[in-house]
């Protein structure tokens, strides 16, 4: 499921992920647990950054390589790194493997809308 949600976050478009990323953000503790353990056995020098390496060697190490087979991931580390570190950092972890449930819940978008929302008008403009 991970994998799959890491795949079609490349395709998202720019409001959408930066949405998740802020939703990615206001994520409980005992909602992300899973995402956490998973984001630090792939994090091998533990420095909270994903390198393609690291990606690779986890996916591996859980015998998901096959996953990854036919899949360019450069383009998939380029999808999912928001900030154009070239790194994947937690949050965008985090928005990259968010299950639709977490995120689809009202308040969670009400409050990823009104970061967007700058004037509170209930309308994102395209200057906002």
């Amino acid at each position: 499921r991970i994998v799959h949600n890491l795949k079609s976050f490349r395709s998202k478009n720019k409001l959408k992920k930066a949405a998740l990323n802020i939703v990615a953000g206001q994520m409980s503790e005992s909602e992300i647990a899973d995402l956490r353990e998973i984001f630090k056995a792939l994090d091998a020098n533990g420095d909270g950054l994903l390198t393609s390496q690291e990606l690779k060697d986890g996916m591996a190490k859980a015998n998901l390589e096959h996953v990854l087979a036919g899949l360019d991931l450069d383009a998939l580390m380029e999808g999912i790194d928001a900030d154009g570190s070239g790194l994947i950092d937690y949050t965008e972890f985090l928005a990259a493997t968010l299950d639709k449930k977490c995120y689809l819940q009202e308040d969670v978008c009400y409050t990823a809308f009104s970061v967007f929302d700058q004037d509170g008008d209930g309308h994102i403009t395209l200057e906002e």
